[in-house]
């Protein structure tokens, strides 16, 4: 039987026994974390399960070894030299029997734990190194085709705002990313915080530090602003108030600079001095932290994230600004 499009889709006519949908955590050698760091909190060593069929882990290193040359770039007479490494993978594993497709991650579980992983701790993970593979029997330490992920645009690949800061998950915060799973309801969150983990996740995977920071505080202003007028007090008045219920403490002066910062930019003028180092990189760290710890408390906690169902249940929690 010969493979088939149905619906789009290309499905492959052999009998697979197993499908999985790998994303690669790659570490760019440029990064240089401590030898100190490295050893006191280590990578993920071990295969840990996250549920829903996902886990993450090592996957062999033949098998690394095919994703990486399944989803390299090829010239003529050219053999390509690898520029990075990797601790661990994401997976989505499915027992299959039958004609599969090669339609990677379609239910979107695997990009989904992506982006929650940022939640947990922020990394450079994307799905610049991502593929389908493909198993005919039990065998499952190599597998029988490899189909590498096309382009997908936004997410191929992400940043963090401190390139020495240790750029991978420990088995902490592996078990912390299940918890998060498991909470994790997109269709019941209310639209607020949907937009601010939006923005958080956009933020991510954008390089230049002032677009960042715009979009970390809009993700921000989805849990604070509440009418048109005076949004500069607002956000500083309810900035300093909510970072608190996160272990933060964001003073009213200091939310007051974030904001001088996000309309710099936004109206043209650019990241005013000291420029991108310095006090810049302080203030942005700072915003990104907050909207990150925000939006995974109201994963957590279901009623805290109902305190941001609408503008009226906002202002009932903030005194006006």
């Amino acid at each position: 039987m010969e493979d088939k499009l149905e619906d789009g889709w290309c499905f492959l006519s052999q009998s697979w026994q197993l499908v999985r949908d790998v994303v690669v955590q790659t570490i760019s050698t440029e990064i240089k974390v401590s030898s100190e760091i490295f050893r006191s909190e280590p990578p993920v060593g071990a295969r840990v399960e996250l549920g829903n069929g996902l886990w993450m882990g090592p996957l062999g290193y033949e098998t690394l070894n095919a994703i990486f040359a399944a989803c390299s770039q090829r010239g003529l007479n050219f053999g390509d030299t690898r520029q990075f490494f990797s601790h661990y993978c994401f997976v989505r594993e499915q027992d299959f029997l039958g004609v599969a497709s090669i339609k990677w991650d379609d239910d979107r579980q695997l990009r989904n734990c992506i982006a929650l992983s940022r939640l947990v701790h922020p990394t450079t993970i994307s799905t610049h190194i991502s593929a389908r593979l493909l198993y005919q029997n039990s065998r499952i330490d190599m597998p029988s085709m490899i189909v590498p992920v096309p382009s997908q645009g936004m997410g191929d690949f992400a940043w963090v705002n401190d390139v020495n800061s240790r750029n991978w998950l420990t088995i902490d915060e592996a078990l912390e990313l299940k918890g998060l799973i498991a909470d994790y309801n997109f269709d019941t969150m209310p639209f607020r915080v949907k937009r601010a983990m939006r923005h958080f996740d956009y933020a991510c995977l954008t390089y230049y530090p002032d677009v960042r920071l715009t979009l970390a505080v809009t993700g921000l202003e989805a849990f604070v602003n509440t009418y048109r007028h005076r949004s500069t007090a607002q956000f500083k008045k309810r900035i300093a108030i909510i970072s608190k219920e996160v272990g933060m403490a964001v003073s009213e002066v200091f939310a007051g600079k974030v904001y001088d910062y996000r309309s710099s930019v936004v109206h043209g003028k650019g990241v005013p001095e000291p420029g991108i180092s310095g006090e810049f990189d302080n203030v942005y760290g700072t915003t990104e932290t907050l909207l990150r710890k925000l939006v995974k408390k109201c994963i957590e906690d279901s009623s805290f994230a109902s305190r941001f169902e609408s503008a009226g249940s906002i202002d009932s929690m903030f005194p006006p600004a």
